[in-house]
C-alpha cells in the first residue's frame, strides 16, 4: 500500500508538533488509530516513516489490535516482550521501539488505540510507563482537544483496507492476553476488593495527627475533593444522601470543623490528596 500521497501521511507533522511533552518520560513514538465496524480506518502518529513503512509492509496484518472493534473492551495493555509478530519486530529492529503500550477505548461503532513507545535500550521504561498512567491518560485527553480539526480531517479521508479484519485473525493465546487484560480487568478488581474489607484507614492529617477514619467516610471524603455534591456521591456510592450527609457531618466532628470549605481544606491538606484520582468506590 502506497501512503506518501494519502493524507494521514501529512496529517503526522500535525500529530508531531503536540507531542513535545511526552519526551519528559522519554517516549519517542505515539500513534493513534480509529477503526470502525466497517473496517476502515484512521490512523495519524507522531513519526512519518513509521507510517509509511506500517501501510506499505502491511504491519496491520500482524497487529494485536487491528482486530475488528468488537474484540476489545476499554483498558490498557503492556506490549508483550520480545513478541516475534512484525509489527513489533520491525518496529524493534528498524525504529528503535521497544516497551510500549497501548490504551483502547471501545465505543459503539469504532474502537480508539492509543500507543506509546520509547527505545529499546531503555530499560525502566516500563516501570516510567506503570508509574505514569494519569499523566498517559491526561495526554490522551491533551491529544483529543489539540488535534480535533486534525482527526475531523482524517475522518472525511478515512482509509479502506481491503478485507482489513479477516486476514488478521487473532490466536488462542493473543485473545487469552487480551482478553485477561481488558474483559476481566473490572471482575478482578471487584474480586480482589470484596476480599480486602477495610474496617478503619488512619491518615496523616494536620494539625490533628493521626486521625481514623472509616472507608465509607473516606469515600465521601474523595467524591468531595472530586467536586461531586451529595447526590452525585449518593449515586456513585449506591447508598442515600443522608447518609452521605451523615458521614460529611462525621467528618467535620473528627476535623473540628464546621463549614463544607473548611473541610476540604483540610482534606487537600491531609494524605487523602493522594488518593484524589482513585475510584472513591474502592472504599
Amino acid at each position: 500500500m502506497k501512503i506518501d500521497a494519502h493524507i494521514f501521511f501529512e496529517l503526522s507533522k500535525d500529530v508531531q508538533k503536540i507531542c513535545s511533552p511526552l519526551a519528559k518520560l522519554n517516549i519517542t513514538y505515539f500513534s493513534y488509530i480509529r477503526n470502525f465496524n466497517d473496517g476502515k480506518q484512521i490512523y495519524l502518529a507522531n513519526n512519518q516513516d513509521w507510517v509509511k513503512y506500517y501501510y506499505e509492509h502491511e504491519l496491520f496484518r500482524s497487529s494485536l489490535f487491528e482486530g475488528h472493534p468488537d474484540c476489545y473492551q476499554s483498558g490498557y495493555v503492556l506490549w508483550p516482550k520480545n513478541n516475534p509478530r512484525p509489527v513489533f519486530s520491525d518496529a524493534r529492529d528498524i525504529f528503535d521501539s521497544g516497551d510500549g503500550i497501548t490504551f483502547v477505548e471501545k465505543q459503539r461503532t469504532y474502537c480508539d488505540f492509543y500507543f506509546f513507545s520509547g527505545a529499546v535500550g531503555n530499560q525502566s521504561l516500563t516501570n516510567t510507563l506503570i508509574n505514569n498512567l494519569d499523566l498517559l491518560q491526561r495526554f490522551i485527553l491533551y491529544f483529543q482537544d489539540s488535534t480535533r480539526k486534525t482527526i475531523d480531517l482524517a475522518d472525511k479521508h478515512k482509509l479502506s483496507i481491503p478485507e482489513h479484519f479477516k486476514h488478521m485473525p487473532l490466536d488462542d493465546c493473543d485473545l487469552m492476553h487480551l482478553d485477561y487484560v481488558l474483559n476481566r480487568t473490572q471482575i478482578l478488581r471487584g474480586d480482589f476488593i470484596r476480599s480486602t474489607v477495610i474496617k478503619k484507614i488512619n491518615i496523616k492529617c494536620l494539625p490533628y495527627g493521626i486521625v481514623t477514619l472509616s472507608p465509607k467516610e473516606i469515600s465521601c471524603a474523595l467524591a468531595l475533593l472530586q467536586g461531586k455534591n451529595a447526590q452525585e456521591t449518593a449515586e456513585k456510592l449506591s447508598v442515600s444522601k443522608r447518609t452521605v450527609e451523615t458521614h460529611l457531618e462525621n467528618l467535620k466532628l473528627k476535623l473540628n470543623c464546621y463549614k463544607k470549605s473548611q473541610l476540604v481544606e483540610i482534606l487537600l491538606a491531609s494524605e487523602l490528596k493522594n488518593l484524589i484520582d482513585c475510584d472513591s468506590t474502592s472504599f
